[in-house]
């Protein structure tokens, strides 16, 4: 018979409050360079806050306090694949403009969510970058990256 024990499984707060020390401390420290004293209470407190909640965390893990967590990574590729999308709108919206990107990257987004009517994807995408157009161009008067194929 083999008695082996049971491969404990890896837990990814470890990592996670390593990250939040790692950011919170450099957070902390580029705020350091911000001239103003009183613009340097935001990162400050952001900051103590990460701190705070990273060694929450910590505690927590060390002293298996509440209930264990078991993760599940089974939505990782669709929001994997999500974030690449969103990556390549924003690369796309420097290079053609934002009233180009938008309506694609509006119908690829409504698709990749699971929304199958093409004609629903293609009114809503126009809708919104008309309201868009309406309400920031022409009723605020605001710019519009219009991308650096078009200067």
């Amino acid at each position: 018979m083999d008695n082996k024990p049971a491969k404990k499984a890896f837990n990814y707060n470890y990592p996670v409050v390593a990250f939040l020390y790692t950011w919170a401390f450099v957070f902390l420290i580029s705020a350091t360079t911000i001239k103003d004293s009183g613009s340097k209470i935001f990162p400050y407190f952001v900051s103590g806050m990460a701190i705070f909640l990273a060694t929450i965390l910590l505690i927590k893990n060390l002293f298996n306090i509440g209930i264990k967590e078991e993760f599940d990574f089974s939505g990782t590729a669709k929001a994997t694949k999500y974030f690449g999308l969103l990556f390549a709108y924003i690369t796309a919206a420097s290079y053609v403009g934002y009233y180009l990107a938008t309506p694609i990257y509006l119908i690829l987004s409504m698709r990749a969510l699971g929304q199958k009517n093409y004609k629903i994807m293609i009114i809503s995408a126009i809708v919104v970058s008309l309201f868009i157009y309406v309400f920031f161009d022409l009723s605020l008067d605001m710019k519009i990256p219009e991308g650096v194929l078009f200067d």
